[in-house]
């Protein structure tokens, strides 16, 4: 299995550490790169309140290396914020005073699957898509799992773990058998489910320790999903059907329930080009029998709703993993996100509908039953970082809206950097006393993510983190709504740095970069990311350049340059790109720039051809994607 293959990529390795298994990043444009999240927080916002460039990235490929680099840190007295994906949007991987990033993508080996008792033992860094399609060799699968397919298991324990399958299943920790953690002294220990100290690293963002490995249950593949959907007139009367299918003699049979609205489903047929879903609330529900499929179509029909076309409910499933879309239309997309009371909802969306009059902007409200009682509720938005006035506004907008769902008995889901000031929502104080002095107990230095979660530090002082002070927050959250009707007298659009090119308009490429989510789909399936292990290789390091082109230009190295040019236009990124983005075309845009600033690396782009076309884990690319890759390695050789 190629995710279990960790050979070591032909690049030159920090010369003065003793470790072969440990690839850093020193240069301006890879630090950057791996320092920014999915969220469209506006750049200057966050160079404002905090040191956002790490002093180094480090990627280790053992849990010996990374030992060694937690102790290397605790004696430097260095921060230590570990990374993932960087598909989690509060702030959570994003520096706040500087310090070392620590990216766990290549700590992705399956250790050992325990098919008698149905549990496997992963490394935290593995994709979930990597670990189904392991699992679905052998007529398994999860059981539950994030929205974002392309992030890591270790992650999503750290950040959330409300995602799909939770209303049969529960919340992903219920799936977890033991974590396997990496103390603030570089020391392991298994922590069981039962133990006590467990919770402590479920959804605290990586600030207790590393959690290197994960047992994690899992259970046979189903021969078959069935999915139901219907449509209704109003969000009041799809919750009152809702009410009655979680109260049914089905309900136990049901694995996943979620809520769509009408401008959800709207935006959906925007992307699609054509009018395929009707532009109703929908209520989404999976089964795995034919007499259940049948027991629930009935009870939503009985219940006002109107059933779906087999072809729409599928379409709109498939979907459900592509959170991002929507930047086709308009490039900036930014949330809020709560687990909510069901019986909370009815009055949470009236109070939505009157925020959207008001302020003139369109949400999207998706929910995700997580029990029979509780919903995780994610409003969306679309936006343009480009022009500056607006992003203060829709930055403000996030606020309110977080605020607005506390307002309607809404409990917040993350924290980060960006939810500081409203942490009392996701904890109470006394369970954030216990936090505090267990973070206390097993890190006193506060090696881990520090500036964030407990305690915000920002520039100038601290001065500008006084307004994410809750109480402080919560007072001056009053004054957002007026702020913003006033900034919208000023609303106005910025000119954005882009790369020129006589084929390809301004203006076309400048939105093509902007519409990238930055959910690092392409990261793990790109052949130049396995070889060089620098994300300036993939399609998000390169838009990220592009995007960023005037101020980095002057300031690459040569492995930033043989990163970039290590690519074999297979477009695999294209093939799962959330934006649908026809990527593979700006490359030599990218790379005819770069070439009159630094030259062809003729030399190293030849031995990465070679090592691509005899590599056997490059063969195992082929054996998992045999559609998307078709390797165009003539035409490279021509190029140099």
């Amino acid at each position: 299995m190629w995710v279990d293959d960790m050979q070591t990529a032909k690049v030159d390795l920090q010369k003065d550490t003793p470790l072969k298994s440990i690839y850093t990043r020193q240069s301006i444009a890879a630090r950057r790169l791996y320092s920014q999240d999915v969220a469209e927080i506006p750049e200057y916002i966050k160079k404002i309140f905090f040191k956002t460039l790490p002093d180094v990235v480090v990627q280790p490929t053992t849990v010996d290396a990374l030992i060694q680099i937690i102790k290397d840190a605790r004696n430097k007295n260095k921060i230590v914020i570990p990374r993932g994906s960087a598909s989690y949007g509060f702030g959570g991987i994003i520096p706040a005073m500087g310090g070392i990033i620590v990216d766990l993508s290549h700590l992705n080996k399956i250790i050992e699957f325990d098919e008698f008792n149905e549990v496997i033992i992963v490394e935290s860094g593995i994709k979930w898509y990597q670990l189904d399609i392991y699992l679905n060799e052998r007529g398994y699968t999860v059981r539950t799992h994030p929205s974002s397919w392309f992030s890591t298991v270790g992650g999503w324990l750290a950040t959330g773990g409300y995602g799909f399958y939770n209303y049969k299943f529960g919340h992903f920790s219920e799936d977890v058998v033991f974590i396997d953690v990496i103390d603030a002294d570089g020391k392991i220990e298994r922590i069981s489910h039962d133990d006590k100290r467990f919770r402590n690293y479920v959804g605290t963002e990586g600030q207790m320790g590393i959690v290197v490995r994960l047992g994690i249950k899992v259970r046979k593949l189903p021969k078959r999903e069935y999915i139901s959907m219907a449509y209704f007139d109003s969000i009041p009367e799809l919750l009152d059907a809702l009410e009655n299918i979680v109260n049914s003699n089905v309900a136990s049979k049901i694995t996943n329930i979620m809520i769509y609205d009408a401008h959800k489903m709207h935006i959906m047929n925007i992307i699609r080009g054509k009018k395929i879903l009707t532009e109703k609330n929908a209520l989404i529900i999976t089964t795995e029998s034919d007499n259940d499929f049948k027991n629930v179509n009935q009870i939503l029909s009985e219940n006002n709703g109107q059933l779906s076309s087999e072809y729409e409910a599928l379409y709109v499933w498939h979907e459900r993993l592509f959170t991002f879309k929507p930047k086709r239309i308009k490039t900036g997309y930014l949330a809020s996100e709560h687990i909510f009371p069901i019986s909370k909802l009815k009055n949470y969306f009236v109070a939505l509908e009157k925020v959207k009059r008001r302020y003139n902007r369109e949400f999207s409200v998706q929910a995700y039953l997580v029990s029979s009682k509780e919903a995780l509720v994610i409003v969306s938005y679309l936006t343009n970082p480009r022009r500056r006035i607006a992003s203060i506004i829709d930055f403000l907008l996030v606020v309110y809206l977080t605020k607005l769902g506390i307002k309607y008995g809404g409990k917040l889901y993350g924290i980060g950097i960006w939810n500081n000031g409203l942490k009392f929502h996701k904890y109470s104080k006394e369970e954030f006393k216990k936090l505090w002095e267990y973070k206390q107990k097993i890190d006193p230095d506060y090696i881990f993510n520090r500036g964030k979660f407990f305690k915000l530090k920002t520039r100038l002082l601290g001065l500008p983190g006084l307004i994410f002070k809750p109480r402080i927050f919560t007072i001056s959250s009053v004054f957002i709504g007026p702020l913003m009707i006033l900034l919208k007298l000023f609303e106005g659009s910025d000119k954005t740095d882009v790369i020129e090119h006589k084929k390809i308009s301004i203006k076309n490429i400048e939105r093509i970069v902007y519409m990238c989510s930055n959910c690092g789909s392409c990261v793990s399936v790109c052949p130049g990311y396995l070889y060089t292990k620098n994300e300036l290789s993939t399609a998000r390091g390169k838009l990220f350049l592009i995007r960023n082109f005037g101020s980095l230009k002057n300031k690459l190295t040569h492995e930033d340059i043989v990163s970039v040019f290590s690519c074999l236009y297979c477009k695999n990124c294209e093939a799962v790109c959330q934006s649908e983005l026809p990527l593979v075309d700006i490359w030599p845009i990218l790379e005819e720039r770069l070439e009159k600033i630094y030259g062809r690396p003729k030399d190293e782009i030849e031995e990465f051809v070679r090592t691509m076309e005899y590599s056997e884990t490059y063969s195992g690319f082929l054996e998992q994607n045999p559609n998307t890759f078709k390797v165009e390695k003539f035409n490279l050789v021509e190029k140099v």
